[in-house]
């Protein structure tokens, strides 16, 4: 399909010819014979199974492709390679090791979907193994980042190990959040999933706009009026709101001190 300049298109062709190879040589090899016929009522069941789950990706790929877009706008196109290749390694590491996971948890919770006390014990189990495997894994890779930019991605990428440093440690909470998304998907809660997945987005959000209020009150320059509005349109609490004007607001004064007692 590539060859012919299908474009895009060819991997979809190769994505469709890979599953229906895999059925075909699956309903030859095992013992369950498929055959075609089409149930409305089966149908309509693994649809909204279906589309829950696929929403919760679609909830993941846009978080991380509108922080791309954002970071991208607001500091350039040179922040933003420094940020890519500082993610782009230990989401390696974390993709590989949670796809061998998730290929065991899923089956293995869904057998124990109805003993909940012993669903909530493998959920323990696979959380602590999946950060025994992890965690040394990801600290190794933080320790050594310095020396792995310099030689595998040559001194000019320097200022990316800063980036690679926080995704190393960002990613040791993702044991957590998977196996969780799994035991929920194999006791049916897909629309917790779902849920899971908008509010970790929002407060991840959240997360960004106090560290960014805090930075836009304690630099100065920064429109402090309109980050004040901008405050009173979110679930920001008043008492949060005003520690960070008093722990910020100081050192964009003492900014302006400095600089008018300089001239």
């Amino acid at each position: 399909a590539a060859y012919n300049g299908f474009g895009a298109w060819a991997l979809v062709v190769q994505y469709l010819s890979n599953s229906i190879v895999d059925t075909i040589v699956l309903n030859i090899a095992g013992h369950i014979r498929i055959k075609p016929c089409f149930d409305i009522e089966c149908a309509n069941h693994i649809f909204k199974f279906g589309s829950k789950v696929l929403g919760s990706s679609l909830v993941y790929t846009i978080d991380s492709q509108i922080r791309s877009m954002a970071i991208g706008k607001v500091f350039g196109p040179g922040k933003l390679a420094y940020y890519d290749q500082g993610n782009r390694y230990p989401a390696l590491i974390v993709t590989s090791i949670n796809a061998a996971m998730q290929k065991v948890l899923l089956p293995t919770f869904s057998r124990k979907q109805d003993d909940i006390e012993n669903l909530k014990e493998a959920l323990r189990k696979s959380v602590s193994f999946s950060l025994f495997c992890l965690a040394p894994v990801l600290l190794g890779f933080f320790s050594v980042s310095d020396v792995f930019v310099r030689i595998f991605l040559t001194e000019k990428w320097l200022k990316a190990v800063p980036y690679l440093q926080i995704f190393c440690l960002y990613y040791l909470t993702r044991p957590f959040e998977s196996s969780c998304h799994q035991a929920l998907l194999a006791i049916g809660e897909v629309g917790l999933c779902l849920k899971q997945c908008s509010l970790s987005m929002e407060q991840d959000y959240y997360l960004h706009y106090w560290l960014f209020l805090f930075l836009g009150m304690a630099l100065p320059l920064f429109p402090d009026d309109f980050f004040c509005y901008f405050s009173g349109l979110t679930k920001m609490q008043a008492k949060k709101f005003a520690a960070i004007i008093i722990v910020g607001k100081p050192w964009c004064i003492l900014a302006y001190s400095l600089a008018f007692a300089a001239i």
